[in-house]
């Protein structure tokens, strides 16, 4: 006997939806992804969750997963989910997801009104300020492990600060900034004004450097800023002074005439425009490290050690 096409076309169906499902390890994937969404992107729905893991877990695959970080050796979940390393076209791939299982931009949003204690002014702002574009470049960029295009900060200093608060976080910067640090009275204006342009007097308090009435609490070296606010401080000092006259400023020290250019030269030979960066970021973080490899390192050492020679010589 055949089959009726009613029934026929009903079998196919579900073999279809059936082929369709994950399984084995890669449904053991996606559901330990489900279960982790939550901590990291408050807000999102169960069925959200499951339905954004099996995407990841379809268009993106296992082993990418794995190679970005999210995955172990015995394919257990690793870490957090937002501490992935995924390339660029993978990290499309998982916005896309967000993109087609959720309502991606009203969920950021959420997360953000959601972290800040915000007036119903700072919340119209925020909801201003989270527009689509700006969801897909922080979700993106997140994956990828950047730390550019936060959408935390850049609610935070378009809308939980007034203008006059600002402007007071930035005389306190730029009266705590000087030549210790490296920087003329002007380099020091023009770091506090970035400062608080990159990165936002709300940030900056939150970070522990001011306090809510925009006076200093930490100074901004030695600080212990996370790595996205590190980066910030790191680009906002390089776009107002060089490595050569914070360095030399910072480091030579006087002594006799000659030396501070010898010097000037050893640091200008070890840094190029990246090591700069990372000593920065370095020095906004409370790490220790030049930002320098060893090779450099060994070379600027070497460097200084013959300017020392000669000064002791003259």
């Amino acid at each position: 006997m055949f089959r009726s096409s009613r029934g026929l076309t009903a079998l196919v169906l579900v073999l279809g939806l059936a082929g369709c499902g994950l399984q084995g390890a890669d449904k053991e994937a996606a559901e330990q992804l489900a279960r982790a969404f939550p901590a990291e992107y408050t807000g999102l729905s169960t069925d959200e969750g499951e339905c954004v893991a099996e995407h990841w877990v379809k268009e993106i695959g296992r082993s990418s997963l794995k190679d970005a970080g999210l995955f172990g050796d015995n394919d257990t979940l690793i870490g957090n989910v937002r501490d992935a390393q995924l390339d660029e076209e993978d990290a499309e791939k998982a916005y896309a997801a967000f993109d087609d299982c959720t309502d991606a931009e009203t969920l950021v949003t959420g997360m953000v009104t959601e972290l800040f204690d915000a007036d119903d002014a700072q919340r119209e702002c925020i909801h201003e300020t989270v527009t689509g574009d700006n969801v897909r470049a922080w979700v993106t960029s997140d994956l990828q492990g950047k730390v550019t295009d936060n959408i935390y900060v850049l609610a935070g200093k378009n809308c939980m600060s007034t203008p006059d608060q600002d402007e007071a976080a930035v005389a306190t910067l730029a009266g705590s900034l000087g030549k210790r640090d490296g920087m003329t009275t002007a380099q020091a204006q023009c770091v506090a004004e970035q400062l608080v342009e990159r990165i936002g007097t709300y940030e900056l308090t939150a970070a522990g450097i001011l306090d809510e009435d925009q006076r200093l609490v930490d100074d901004l070296q030695g600080s212990q800023l996370n790595e996205t606010d590190a980066n910030l401080a790191a680009d906002a000092t390089a776009s107002c002074v060089t490595m050569e006259e914070m360095l030399t400023r910072t480091l030579a020290g006087g002594g006799k005439s000659g030396t501070a250019a010898k010097v000037k030269t050893c640091f200008t030979a070890a840094f190029d425009d990246e090591a700069f960066h990372q000593y920065l970021v370095n020095a906004y973080s409370g790490r220790q490290e030049t930002g320098l490899d060893d090779a450099a390192t060994k070379g600027l050492a070497d460097c200084l050690a013959a300017v020392l020679e000669d000064q002791n010589t003259d």
